[in-house]
């Protein structure tokens, strides 16, 4: 028995030294981690919950944009998402304005871009310098280019690259973190759309939040409209934007796009209402933002395709980017206003929506 378990003895020592100088296998390491998430786990009573004295969400940009929250912008191609975008980050990053959201005070962005060139990006920043008169001051926006890299841009599937990310994140101090966009972003593993592909990103996401910080994804709007891949990524976000082009958009106009919040947490009344914003540039030369209400638009869009066969109240919904019940509100007060005639009842048809029976 002694002999066997100095035997034991021995063979720990050499296994303990052999682990210290080689790297730890890929089964080892998702060990450790699952002990160290068990070991972080705890709990909190109700009333100690109740009790605590806890801050109100500090505004970032606006309203919308808070310390703590995880956002989403998404669009098709070409509607003007990065020119969005500059206009978010130059805004924190300087404590300026931009459209209708002002910053509460200047916090340090890290803007990570998988697919502009570097000197596309020295143009529109040097641009932004212009539009604002101010920059952002050393340290307060850190930017991660493709084309600086000796190396791709980092992939947010891979956990080599979220570690390393979160090392950046540590010693710069940042704030608020952008990933545009989530297409050139995610990479290897599952595909950009699936399910899978979110699980890993969101808890990075998630842990992010827990530190303090907020995140911004940039995403592409898929061939229906609605963001591409998975609807799984909305499950945790607080804020949701879509960028749509206006119904007479015509490409020679450049930037000019509509601003709608699907998903709002914390949002409600004017907050939430959609805009339209556009770039123009004055007769001296130089650019500015203007904004513009759509209460206009969307009535007459819903005189429209009010009557339409087949076409259901969450038919327009969709088109115009406001939820049903507001459809439904307008719907009834253009009634009282004379704007749209209730029509002759039509027969039912397969593609009408069950749901809004009683709306329409």
């Amino acid at each position: 028995m002694e002999r066997q378990r100095r035997q034991r003895e021995v063979s720990d020592r050499r296994e303990s030294r052999r682990m210290m100088i080689r790297p730890m296998t890929d089964e080892e390491r998702g060990a450790m981690r699952k002990r160290k998430s068990v070991a972080e786990i705890c709990s909190v009573d109700y009333l100690e919950l109740a009790a605590k004295d806890l801050p109100e969400p500090e505004s970032i940009l606006g309203s919308w944009l808070l310390r703590q929250t995880l956002s989403m912008v998404y669009g098709w191609r070409g509607v003007g998402k990065s020119f969005w975008v500059m206009g978010v980050i130059w805004a924190v990053s300087t404590g300026g304005r931009f459209l209708k959201w002002d910053a509460s005070y200047p916090m340090r962005v890290l803007y990570i871009d998988g697919e502009l060139p570097a000197r596309t990006l020295q143009d529109r920043f040097a641009s932004l310098c212009e539009m604002y008169g101010a920059k952002p001051e050393p340290g307060f926006l850190t930017v991660i280019t493709s084309d600086l890299l000796a190396r791709a841009a980092p992939d947010l599937a891979s956990e080599d690259d979220r570690l390393s990310l979160d090392e950046l994140i540590e010693e710069k101090k940042i704030d608020v973190i952008v990933l545009d966009n989530l297409s050139c972003l995610i990479r290897s593993g599952a595909a950009e759309n699936d399910a899978e592909s979110w699980v890993d990103v969101s808890s990075w996401a998630l842990h992010h939040r827990a530190k303090g910080r907020s995140v911004l994804f940039v995403h592409h709007a898929g061939k229906g409209g609605a963001q591409r891949g998975t609807s799984r990524r909305e499950d945790l976000l607080d804020v949701v934007i879509c960028l749509k082009k206006p119904p007479d958009y015509s490409p020679d106009e450049g930037a000019r796009f509509e601003v709608h919040f699907e998903k709002a947490r914390h949002l409600y009344g004017e907050d939430v209402e959609p805009f339209e914003a556009a770039l123009v540039t004055d007769p001296d030369g130089y650019q500015r933002w203007v904004t513009s209400g759509l209460e206009g638009n969307l009535d007459d869009r819903i005189i429209e395709m009010f009557g339409l066969p087949g076409v259901s109240m969450t038919d327009i919904a969709r088109e115009i980017g406001i939820d049903k019940s507001n459809v439904s509100r307008r719907i009834q007060r253009l009634k009282a206003e004379g704007r749209i005639v209730d029509q002759p009842k039509q027969p039912r048809t397969s593609s009408r929506d069950p749901r809004d029976r009683e709306l329409l």
